[in-house]
């Protein structure tokens, strides 16, 4: 079984979970600091929303890819 859609599933999960449960140590990191600067917090905590639905969907989609047999 390939485990990387799981993989990318529990990143996508991790990344919409910080961003509704607004972990300050996840917005507190200098990468996230950067992007804060730039678009606001608020913009900062729906742009990781985003990111993490869209990795949640890829992850499923690698999942579901062998049963479909494109």
């Amino acid at each position: 079984m390939n485990y990387s859609g799981l993989i990318v599933i529990a990143v996508g999960l991790f990344c919409l979970i910080a961003s509704i449960k607004e972990w300050a140590w996840f917005f507190n990191n200098r990468k996230a600091q950067k992007l804060i600067n730039i678009i606001s917090y608020k913009g900062a905590r729906v742009f990781y929303g985003l990111i993490g639905i869209i990795f949640l969907f890829a992850g499923i989609i690698n999942l579901i890819k062998p049963l479909i047999n494109f």
